[in-house]
């Protein structure tokens, strides 16, 4: 997977910490895929599904 042609987007909690430690999100055919930005070469694949049913259960779990 060429992670260099896909259009990252930083969490927007990111720029209020200080570091280099921040989420990337992008999309591609439909996948939602993760990175940490100190670690861009690890990318975890999810299904929109599969991060709307994550968000949902953190927000009801913190």
């Amino acid at each position: 997977m060429r992670t260099v042609d896909l259009h990252w987007r930083k969490s927007s909690f990111s720029d209020e910490h200080e570091g280099s430690n921040c989420l990337e999100l992008a999309s591609r055919d439909g996948e939602i895929l993760v990175r940490e930005s100190d670690s861009p070469a690890v990318v975890v694949k999810a299904t929109q599904e599969g991060v709307r049913a994550f968000l949902a259960y953190a927000d009801y779990a913190f």
